[in-house]
């Protein structure tokens, strides 16, 4: 987006339904929460005792634009098991979180390859965001310690339009995956658009 509409809109349209809580562990660590110029309120969501963060889906408005309009939050359940000191990581199908935002019609979705979680994010935004880059990486257990770690770190591939500035990387703690998302609505005319976005990120345990 190029942020030149000189939109007065005086909506004043709120949420007053109760917020999740998101991940009350002492434990979780937050990355910062990039928020845009037309941002207005924050959702936080967390996966369920078990699960992880293996990718989101949402919807878009068409292109060359392909402004972020809705997101929500996937998670997967995983298990770990040792045979003869070899950590073996299986992560299955999971909680798809609820859905923000109120604007897109293009479907889309960035999921993490199996047997991996979300542990970093990039993006572009102006008013709104107008793309996202999530990274993922393995999810590994040590046998000797009995704890999960996480492999090389790699991008999924970009989505979204050109528009907007680049925003500041983030990523999850060293060792750590993420487990929950704040994500953040904005208004224009009454059409709601995702404006922010953080991860909340925690070691895992057996």
């Amino acid at each position: 987006d190029t942020d030149t509409d000189t939109d007065t809109d005086t909506d004043t349209d709120t949420d007053t339904g109760a917020e999740p809580d998101m991940c009350a562990d002492p434990s979780v660590t937050r990355t910062p929460v990039f928020e845009a110029e037309k941002h207005r309120t924050t959702f936080e969501d967390c996966c369920p005792p078990g699960e992880v963060v293996v990718g989101f889906v949402g919807e878009a408005t068409p292109s060359p634009d392909n402004y972020v309009g809705k997101l929500a939050t996937v998670c997967g359940s995983f298990t770990g098991t040792c045979d003869k000191g070899v950590g073996t990581v299986t992560i299955g199908p999971g909680t798809t979180l609820p859905t923000h935002g109120s604007n897109g019609t293009e479907p889309w979705d960035r999921m993490c390859p199996e047997g991996q979680v979300v542990v970093a994010y990039d993006g572009r935004a102006g008013w709104w965001f107008d793309g996202f880059t999530f990274s993922c990486a393995p999810l590994e257990l040590d046998c000797a310690t009995m704890t999960y770690g996480v492999g090389t770190v790699a991008p999924l591939p970009a989505f979204g339009g050109a528009g907007g500035d680049a925003i500041t990387p983030a990523s999850c703690p060293t060792g750590t995956a993420a487990v929950g998302a704040s994500i953040g609505e904005g208004y224009l005319e009454g059409a709601g658009y995702i404006t922010a976005f953080g991860l909340a990120c925690r070691p895992l345990e057996l």
